[in-house]
């Protein structure tokens, strides 16, 4: 069998940071058949000689353009580096503040001149998390008439529950349409994030 990578990416809170973790894993011919570490057929990590991060927003049409790379992900000097490796846990930083949005992660290793690809699709939504605790403090900091800030309120909490009910169902336009409406919430925000 091939190598199969398989990547996760997180996104920090305040959205300035996304975590890259390359989850391949070394190889096991029951439980891992497409790991890292038995030539030729999947090479082994220390045969990377590049590996690279696109990521692609998708838009109201459907599309997706790229906001992101490719950019190369290798942290040392192969085979010597530090990330990709067959460790699951261990992960790369880049410093990439994205829009809220459903994105497509294309991750690509190559290795003895043969390429191998990963697509995932994530959804990161920091601009409505940040927005949404802002206007849980305007309610908890508000002594008095404030029946307006806990609508808002409520109805921001209804719309990052729709973002993330869409994103657990993997619903594309679910998500876009859902992370509209709470831009469309918090454009008074200010949240800065």
């Amino acid at each position: 069998m091939a190598l199969i990578p398989t990547i996760n990416i997180t996104q920090a809170d305040n959205g300035s940071l996304i975590t890259l973790y390359d989850t391949t894993g070394i190889y096991n011919v029951s439980t891992n058949p497409g790991g890292y570490g038995d030539p030729p057929a999947n090479p082994d990590y220390t045969d990377v000689t590049a590996a690279t991060l696109e990521l692609q927003l998708m838009g109201s049409d459907g599309t997706f353009t790229t906001v992101y790379g490719p950019t190369s992900v290798v942290s040392g000097t192969p085979p010597l580096q530090t990330f990709p490796t067959d460790d699951i846990t261990n992960s790369i930083n880049i410093a990439e503040d994205l829009d809220d949005g459903y994105y497509k992660a294309i991750y690509v290793v190559t290795a003895s001149a043969v390429d191998y690809t990963a697509t995932e699709y994530y959804t990161f939504y920091s601009d409505a998390r940040c927005c949404f605790k802002k206007k849980a403090l305007a309610v908890e900091n508000c002594p008095c008439n404030c029946d307006d800030k806990k609508m808002a309120l409520i109805e921001a909490h209804i719309a990052l529950l729709a973002i993330e009910t869409a994103a657990a169902d993997e619903n594309s336009v679910d998500v876009y349409n859902a992370i509209a409406y709470m831009a469309k919430i918090c454009k008074d925000c200010g949240c800065g994030c």
